[in-house]
């Protein structure tokens, strides 16, 4: 057993009477988590604690798998709708670069499209990687 099964915590031993089977099935539950079997119980045992007020370890949520199955759900698609509008800050960043025909810092470029700052780096980065800006480091500014 790996040194750090514990993650260095003080652990006594829990003992169990399991039929075969059922310790097989637990134990390929187990592998295919990446944990040891000790370890898979006391995350079973925590999990249907955690179905009981009163029983729960602290700081677990009361949530059951198809609500953060729809959490997650959810935010992987707040996710892409905020990749579609960087890519979107893209568009505008060069549009007022080049309107400007000169170079523009990133303080100007964020009050021209009317975003923050860090939205308007990352739209440059995009637009550096595509070779449709250029830096100059002398002025700290960009151009088309």
């Amino acid at each position: 057993m790996p040194d750090d099964w514990n993650n260095g915590l003080e652990s006594e031993q829990v003992t169990t009477y399991i039929d075969e089977t059922t310790k097989e099935v637990w134990k390929e539950h187990a592998e295919a988590l990446g944990m040891s079997l000790s370890r898979f119980v006391e995350s079973m045992v925590n999990a249907g604690r955690s179905l009981h007020e009163d029983t729960a370890p602290e700081g677990y949520e009361d949530t059951d798998p198809a609500s953060a199955r729809r959490e997650a759900e959810a935010l992987r698609q707040e996710l892409e709708t905020l990749e579609e509008a960087e890519r979107a800050d893209a568009v505008e960043v060069y549009a007022v670069l080049d309107a400007s025909g000169g170079y523009e810092t990133v303080e100007a470029l964020a009050d021209g499209v009317d975003a923050d700052e860090s939205a308007v780096y990352e739209a440059l980065q995009s637009l550096l990687d595509e070779g449709l800006v250029e830096y100059d480091t002398m002025r700290n500014a960009y151009t088309a």
